[in-house]
């Protein structure tokens, strides 16, 4: 199933402020992902950090949902499940009561006042969801089905700081996510920012987050913040993506 925006609600008939921006937008950024060129296939279990590396990660996951009957993905926009703080989530990524599909969900306010560079970050973290229930739907006794297993009964156990498929992210993903990110984007910026960007969400609640120095951190934050259009940010950073409008 090829990815697309759900018809029901997907235009942003609610923006005010973006009245040309419609789900083309959005669709046009997914369908920038491209395969890696290198013939890999999508399997954690038997590429090592360097094949990782190299991997299209955005990409490679749409093919593998392109390619494989048994499970798809779609995406749309509508209003999301709410953090601890009260507010909407900039995306979320559930799995169809079929079980046979992710669903990756983008709030209308996020797409409203975010970069593409943004917004692009944040289709390739959902995408990275997808894919890990992928895995646990189909492929449970794999490496990376078995280090998620260890990662839910640490957390489960308050073994561990972090929602675990964010933790796994962090520890495994970063590298690859930042990446694909700075191919979708065509390289126009320096490595470091791309990889500043990959560090959203969850990812940012894990021990591994905690290990880098603070003035790195507070760089991952502005950068973010930014990006995102976050009306809480008062920090000298210019944006290096486009908004909509």
């Amino acid at each position: 199933m090829r990815p697309g925006i759900n018809a029901n609600g997907a235009r942003l008939s609610d923006c005010q402020d973006c009245t040309q921006m419609t789900d083309d937008w959005i669709d046009d950024i997914i369908k920038g992902f491209k395969p890696s060129e290198n013939g890999v296939s999508l399997d954690f279990t038997s590429l090592d950090q360097s094949l990782l590396d190299a991997l299209n990660l955005s990409g490679d996951i749409l093919s593998l949902f392109d390619n494989d009957e048994r499970y798809a993905v779609k995406i749309k926009v509508g209003q999301t499940q709410l953090d601890r703080n009260g507010n909407p989530v900039n995306a979320q990524t559930g799995r169809a009561s079929s079980g046979t599909m992710s669903v990756i969900t983008f709030n209308p306010d996020y797409l409203n006042r975010a970069t593409d560079l943004a917004i692009a970050r944040t289709a390739i973290h959902e995408l990275v969801h997808a894919y890990l229930q992928y895995i646990i739907q189909h492929v449970p006794n794999s490496e990376l089905g078995t280090t998620l297993d260890s990662l839910i009964f640490q957390h489960n156990f308050w073994l561990i700081p972090g929602e675990p498929q964010h933790v796994l992210m962090a520890e495994q993903f970063v590298s690859a996510i930042a990446l694909s990110l700075s191919n979708s984007d065509g390289f126009q910026h320096a490595a470091i920012e791309y990889q500043r960007l990959t560090w959203s969400g969850g990812m940012r609640e894990s021990a591994t987050y905690e290990q880098i120095p603070q003035g790195e951190r507070n760089a991952i934050i502005a950068r973010d913040q930014i990006e995102s259009g976050d009306p809480r940010n008062t920090l000298p950073v210019s944006p290096l993506g486009t908004k909509s409008c």
